[in-house]
């Protein structure tokens, strides 16, 4: 699988640097391999686990796709680029950042006209049978 990665990249670069429809086929085509790779020997592997007939490897398993494996947690820095340990700091931190990327609701709908013509749908009824 590590050559195809590598073959994938290197049609990448030869499409990003020359973009003809022909090396972007190539590329999507290997793109394609790559994947259908990838899902088999997951599969192949979640078929190991269901035949050992082992339920401590099954749980073992079970518990690692559960488990919560997000990327903030562990790059959160503060301003001088320290490390943020405290659960509720990192969280101070993030509502500081959607606050100031979205807009505070003022109350105001926009005005949408109407897109479907009011004659279409007169009456409906509905009848439980």
């Amino acid at each position: 699988m590590p050559k195809c990665n590598d073959e994938k990249r290197r049609l990448w670069r030869a499409y990003r640097t020359i973009r003809t429809t022909e090396n972007k086929s190539l590329y999507e085509r290997q793109s394609l391999l790559v994947k259908k790779l990838i899902y088999d020997h997951q599969k192949q592997v979640e078929k190991s686990v269901t035949d050992k007939a082992n339920m401590g490897t099954f749980y073992r398993f079970v518990n690692g796709k559960l488990s919560c494996k997000g990327r903030w947690s562990r790059t959160a820095k503060n301003d001088c680029g320290e490390l943020i340990l405290d659960d509720t700091e990192k969280a101070e931190r993030l509502n500081n950042y959607f606050m100031s990327v979205f807009a505070a609701d003022d109350g105001n709908l926009p005005d949408f006209g109407r897109r479907v013509d009011e004659s279409v749908l007169l009456i409906m009824l509905i009848s439980r049978r």
